[in-house]
């Protein structure tokens, strides 16, 4: 059973949805995609430290949710979700990872929802 940390209330909801549904796609892509890859200096090194730090971020709070096993799957996901959105960033320019993330967070929103409010 996943264990959330929420509370049940439609304040709440609307929160998440507002933060996760229309700001969280444009302050990560451009955290993650535009800021750290100008600011270090473009060389695979940097670039793999960049993902790997998307991916510890992103799944920390699995850790102190699910354990180790999921954070690690999650942790594995996350880079690999980086590396594929940098490389979106660099072909087709910033707005199509954000379309992807902008996904990525309705389903989010939609799976915390039937889980917490079984809707």
């Amino acid at each position: 059973m996943i264990k959330l940390p929420m509370e049940h209330n439609t304040i709440y909801l609307s929160g998440i949805i507002l933060i996760m549904g229309l700001l969280n796609p444009i302050l990560d892509e451009w955290l993650w995609r535009v800021f750290f890859p100008k600011t270090l200096p473009n060389k695979t090194p940097y670039l793999l430290f960049i993902h790997f730090c998307y991916a510890l971020y992103h799944s920390v709070i699995l850790f102190y949710c699910q354990g180790y096993l999921s954070a690690i799957i999650s942790l594995s996901t996350y880079f690999s979700l980086s590396n594929s959105l940098y490389y979106l960033r660099q072909k087709y320019g910033f707005i199509t990872p954000v379309i992807c993330h902008y996904g990525i967070n309705v389903a989010f929103i939609i799976i915390v929802s039937d889980i917490s409010y079984s809707i």
